[in-house]
């Protein structure tokens, strides 16, 4: 994301502002238990965010790319959320044209989502 992105405040459809305050508030009824674990995965899987086995707050991000393509802004931003956001520094780009960014701390999803709808 250049400096120019950065600085400037990005405004989503309504649709996408909603879809991303309601997994935040999600994630705040998870951890007060107020939402069933197993409806949050439900939730969370519906929205792309996988599980890691044998890790309770570690996720997996699936993002789709129409027709498997990415411009260089798309691929600057993914190297950003994979550096700021992934143990491994690194996304996988899988056979069915996605790219998968892994070890994704619960907390730092909502942010993610974020850039990436950016």
């Amino acid at each position: 994301m250049s400096a120019d992105m950065r600085s400037t405040k990005i405004t989503f459809s309504a649709e996408v502002e909603e879809e991303l305050d309601r997994f935040e508030e999600n994630i705040k009824a998870l951890r007060a238990g107020q939402m069933d674990p197993n409806e949050f995965k439900k939730f969370r899987l519906n929205n792309g965010v996988y599980g890691i086995r044998g890790e309770k707050n570690i996720h997996m991000i699936r993002i789709k790319c129409k027709y498997g393509e990415l411009n260089s802004d798309q691929l600057e931003t993914l190297a950003e959320l994979a550096e700021k956001f992934t143990r491994l520094k690194v996304g996988h780009v899988t056979t069915r044209q996605a790219v998968q960014v892994h070890h994704v701390h619960l907390d730092n999803v909502p942010t993610v989502l974020r850039m990436l709808n950016d």
